[in-house]
């Protein structure tokens, strides 16, 4: 009689030591889940971004402001977005930056889920004073290309066009996102 009391008591203890287990080894595999999950990714500021911004903000476009021989930069142009400007040809400005920024970022990078970049964006928007975010206004112009959901990194840069009151700008944002 002892001996099967034993029993019973012993094989308690190993169904309780199993429950243990098993509540041990699913906390485990959440805490793993948890961890292992893709976390967005956050943009850092890029110098190789920033130069690239710079540089094709004195890229000349086929805008002419008043007469052919005066073209206008993509800096310009940027602005004149902003403004609603038109081109001496009566093209709206924000479409000949739009098919400009196209063809150029399309000839630098090709974007999507078998390339090295997965995703750009680039986008303008006002903002009256840069120390306040709150002055920063929803983006003017948005250009983007590619799949956004599979970012491992990604990378940023600014462009900052100072308007005819110094206090206020016109900020150019490129956000470029790295895949595997």
């Amino acid at each position: 009689m002892k001996n099967i009391r034993e029993n019973k008591k012993a094989q308690q203890e190993i169904v309780g030591f199993v429950i243990i287990v098993i509540i041990v080894a699913v906390v485990g595999v959440i805490f793993l889940g948890i961890y292992l999950k893709p976390q967005p990714s956050v943009a850092t500021k890029d110098a190789e971004i920033n130069n690239l911004l710079i540089s094709t903000s004195k890229y000349t476009t086929s805008c002419y402001k008043d007469s052919e021989p005066n073209y206008r930069t993509i800096e310009d142009l940027v602005v004149d977005c902003y403004q609603y400007k038109k081109c001496g040809d009566g093209e709206f400005a924000c479409i000949v930056l739009n098919r400009t920024y196209s063809e150029m970022l399309n000839r630098v990078w090709i974007a999507g889920d078998t390339s090295a970049i997965r995703h750009y964006e680039i986008k303008a928007y006002y903002q009256g004073n840069l120390t306040d975010p709150t002055t920063k206004k929803p983006a003017f112009f948005t250009l983007e290309s590619g799949n956004s959901s599979k970012c491992l990194t990604t990378k940023a840069g600014q462009k900052i066009t100072s308007l005819e009151n110094p206090e206020e700008s016109v900020v150019t944002e490129l956000r470029v996102c790295f895949g595997s």
